[in-house]
């Protein structure tokens, strides 16, 4: 079975750097953002993509869609890549 990893924060040049990284090496990414289309869920590697709402303006909202992802599905790991860091951590 494959390493999965759910990478949040899909839209920022790390988290789609990240994403192709992984995906060349075999692991199961799936790509969360708000955003509708973005460059990281629209990378060939993503075998997964979950649209989460804004962190901004509906924190408890975005906490909620992530933990309802990680209840749905097993994952290896949750890389966060920006600012929701700090939200996950809590």
């Amino acid at each position: 079975m494959p390493v999965r990893i759910l990478v949040s924060g899909a839209s920022t040049f790390f988290a789609t750097r990240l994403i192709h990284d992984l995906g060349r090496k075999g692991v199961e990414v799936t790509a969360a953002d708000s955003l509708r289309f973005s460059a990281g869920k629209s990378s060939r590697w993503v075998s997964r993509r979950l649209r989460v709402p804004v962190l901004g303006t509906d924190p408890g909202g975005y906490l909620d869609a992530i933990l309802a992802e990680l209840d749905r599905r097993p994952y290896d790991l949750l890389l966060p890549t920006f600012e929701e860091s700090l939200l996950l951590s809590e």
